[in-house]
């Protein structure tokens, strides 16, 4: 378990990455957030107790993961947003989960209970469409940030990369229309 260096790093981390080990860009991810100034760790296989530590002691929170309205799956069973207590993402200056419908309730909650901007997919989500999808999309949104755009331009110009690179059908298949955000991010 790689995430076992994250509970050990003096002061806690600034930004966490949890990785689905089937998504090949989430490292690259890890290393933008890096190139951003954060100190960066991956995490696998995470438990909900794992997962309230990152949200707790990082500033950016990038997570893939499936997901339903309330919560994201993990090792042990879903996170619910009920099971957050309040003010625990309050360090968040980001939280990005990549997972089905987690825009629905789970990242407002998160954005409601402290996270300073976070986003999240109301609808479902596909990384295996055509190629890597939704995570090549992840990816340009961090590669936009970690250049300079806030938030809503890195998300409009992944938008629009994703849009004229694979196609309409393959950009409504994704589900990249149903991306959320809420707050700000610079």
């Amino acid at each position: 378990y790689i995430f076992r260096y994250l509970t050990r790093v003096q002061g806690g981390a600034k930004a966490f990455s949890m990785r689905d080990a089937t998504i090949g860009l989430s490292p690259q991810i890890s290393s933008l957030m890096t190139s951003m100034g954060y100190s960066s760790c991956v995490g696998y296989d995470l438990t909900k107790r794992e997962m309230l530590f990152a949200m707790k002691n990082s500033r950016i929170l990038f997570s893939n993961s499936h997901g339903i309205s309330n919560g994201i799956k993990l090792m042990d069973g879903y996170l619910y947003s009920s099971d957050i207590p309040a003010n625990v993402p309050s360090k968040l200056d980001l939280v990005y989960i990549s997972a089905c419908y987690s825009g629905q309730q789970f990242v407002p909650n998160l954005y409601n209970k402290g996270a300073k901007a976070a986003v999240g997919f109301k609808g479902n989500i596909s990384c295996t469409a055509t190629g890597d999808g939704v995570a090549h999309f992840n990816y340009l949104v961090f590669l936009y940030l970690s250049r300079g755009d806030n938030l809503q331009t890195a998300i409009d110009k992944a938008k629009a990369f994703i849009k004229e690179g694979y196609g309409r059908d393959a950009y409504e298949e994704f589900g990249i229309d149903s991306i959320v955000t809420y707050g700000s991010f610079n």
